[in-house]
C-alpha cells in the first residue's frame, strides 16, 4: 500500500505544476499508481490485483486527493502561516 500511496503522490505533485484541474490529477494519479501493477498481472495472466481487492484504489484515490490541495496551497502561499 505504500508503493500505491507513493506513486500517487508523485503522479498529483508532477501534474499540479502544470495546471491541470483536481479531477485530472486525481484520475491520472490513480492510473499511475495501480497502472505498473495491472500491466504486470495481465502479462502473467493473474486476476488483476486492484480488482480483487479495491482497497488499492481508496488508497490511490485518498492520496491524490490529499497530495493535489497541500501542491497548491503551499505554492500560492508565499509566507509560511505562523501563529505567535
Amino acid at each position: 500500500m505504500a508503493g500505491i500511496t507513493a506513486f500517487a503522490v508523485t503522479a498529483v505533485l508532477a501534474l499540479a505544476t502544470r495546471g491541470i484541474d483536481l479531477f485530472s490529477a486525481v484520475v491520472l494519479g490513480i492510473i499511475t499508481a495501480v497502472g505498473g501493477g495491472t500491466l504486470r498481472d495481465l502479462v502473467l495472466d493473474v486476476p488483476v490485483f486492484w480488482a480483487a481487492d479495491l482497497n488499492y484504489i481508496w488508497i490511490a484515490l485518498g492520496a491524490s486527493f490529499v497530495a493535489f490541495p497541500s501542491f497548491v496551497a503551499t505554492k500560492f502561499c508565499e509566507e509560511p502561516f505562523i501563529r505567535d
